[in-house]
């Protein structure tokens, strides 16, 4: 392993600080709080407050991260003639000991303001440490490996789809042969034929392909069960959501009507959920469903994407108030 360049790192971090001297010029290495600030394209006004011991490092240490505040930074860039608008740098210095208690005070007046704050927590990262929006915790290394997984069965099932044809023999044709990606459904009248099947499968792909058949292989009767499939719970004469995705379409829709209620817009993230759903509810019989969670925000969705998405586009543009600009001291 190659030892780090530590002559590199402190100049790119010098650089950085140059930086955000050019943009405020008189940020001291003291404690205090600051906030980066913008007005977007349509006039809404974003910002974001911090705390730090050191302020001229510490705003320049967000040109290096990959959080949503800093991606903003580096696609939009900082205020200029002919970068109207770009972020702005504001700051005020105060003790050490004032530093959670003034961060708190200085996020209500901005979001008080009509501004729309990137802030998730407030506070300290310590005990003091406040949630302010939607905290989303950081993915642990087991959702990594499951993610991992989805992918590689979508990579595997591309190969399959371009180089592999799934169909039974021809001395088997009389039973009736699905495939989606990894998973392949056999439906015949006998049980028995099923089993004797399976077991053909089983020795052909251990001799043949040197695999074997996952360990969740099931033989049921579908009339009274249903067919867990592609999403949806299939049955002879109508088609459910899959329970899962039934629980979380529930969740989402109210925590999104629990929004709007508030008085607060959903995000373009949420109006892509409200999308998403009808599009999966589209496919099965959902009437109850779609009129207990999702009918009652449908006239806000269709708000959102008349005023934000249909206007400029995107989520580059969520919130629809505007207000005074922010005082720099």
């Amino acid at each position: 392993m190659s030892k780090p360049n530590y002559k590199q790192i402190y100049a790119m971090k010098a650089e950085r600080e140059s930086r955000i001297k050019k943009v405020c010029p008189n940020i001291p290495y003291s404690s205090g709080i600051y906030v980066f600030w913008r007005i977007d394209e349509v006039g809404i006004r974003r910002a974001y407050c911090g705390q730090a011991v050191k302020l001229c490092e510490r705003c320049a240490s967000h040109l290096a991260e990959y959080d949503h505040i800093a991606l903003s930074l580096k696609k939009h860039g900082f205020y200029k003639e002919d970068n109207p608008h770009g972020w702005k740098l504001w700051f005020e210095t105060c003790a050490e000991n004032l530093l959670d208690e003034k961060e708190v005070e200085r996020i209500k007046q901005l979001a008080d303001a009509g501004f729309q704050m990137y802030n998730v927590t407030a506070g300290s990262q310590g005990a003091g440490k406040k949630v302010t929006g939607d905290y989303k915790p950081p993915k642990t290394y087991r959702q990594g490996i499951q993610a991992g997984k989805k992918s590689l069965a979508r990579e595997l099932s591309s190969i399959i789809s371009k180089h592999l044809t799934v169909r039974l023999k021809e001395e088997k044709q009389e039973k009736h042969c699905f495939r989606y990606m990894d998973d392949i459904l056999i439906f015949d009248s006998s049980k028995e034929k099923l089993h004797q099947l399976r077991k053909e499968i089983d020795e052909y792909f251990r001799k043949e392909l040197k695999v074997k058949i996952k360990g969740n292989w099931q033989v049921f009767p579908s009339y009274v069960r249903g067919v867990d499939f592609v999403g949806y719970r299939i049955f002879l004469n109508y088609t459910l959501l899959r329970k899962s995705s039934c629980i979380k379409f529930k969740n989402k829709m109210v925590e999104i009507g629990k929004k709007v209620e508030r008085g607060q817009m959903m995000n373009y993230s949420e109006w892509c959920s409200i999308n998403s759903y009808k599009g999966w509810l589209k496919h099965c019989d959902s009437y109850r469903l779609q009129k207990k969670y999702l009918s009652p925000i449908l006239p806000d969705a269709d708000r959102y994407y008349y005023f934000v998405v249909k206007k400029k586009g995107g989520k580059e543009n969520e919130g629809l108030w505007k207000g005074e600009k922010l005082c720099q001291a």
